[in-house]
């Protein structure tokens, strides 16, 4: 947290929704054993991101090229790729793939 020198004002920041350590903060709200459906268009785990941050779906429930956008724009493609589609398929094994790519770009804080 930020501190200006005054304690009554101390301001929490959030990362980024569309960060590594952001999206490894919105896995550890997750049900860590539940699987997620790697194979849809519209429930895949960037798609759930997705639809939490206001992606809409297009007519017919397809969000995914929604949903990757961000992520493609702040070049971070291969990692969520590799932290959604690597198995197993639970939101805690995410997790940990999400907390190994913060530690390999330099986050030590992402191994608490």
């Amino acid at each position: 947290m930020p501190y200006d020198g005054d304690i009554q004002k101390f301001t929490e920041t959030q990362p980024d929704v569309y960060s590594l350590e952001g999206f490894a903060s919105w896995l550890e709200k997750q049900p860590g054993e539940a699987v997620y459906d790697d194979s849809s268009i519209s429930d895949c785990l960037i798609c759930c991101h997705g639809k939490e941050q206001g992606i809409q779906t297009h007519s017919g429930g397809i969000c995914f090229a929604r949903a990757i956008k961000p992520w493609s724009e702040r070049g971070l493609y291969d990692q969520i790729n590799h932290i959604t589609y690597t198995k197993p398929l639970t939101y805690a094994a995410a997790l940990t793939r999400a907390r190994e790519l913060l530690v390999e770009h330099g986050d030590e804080a992402a191994v608490s």
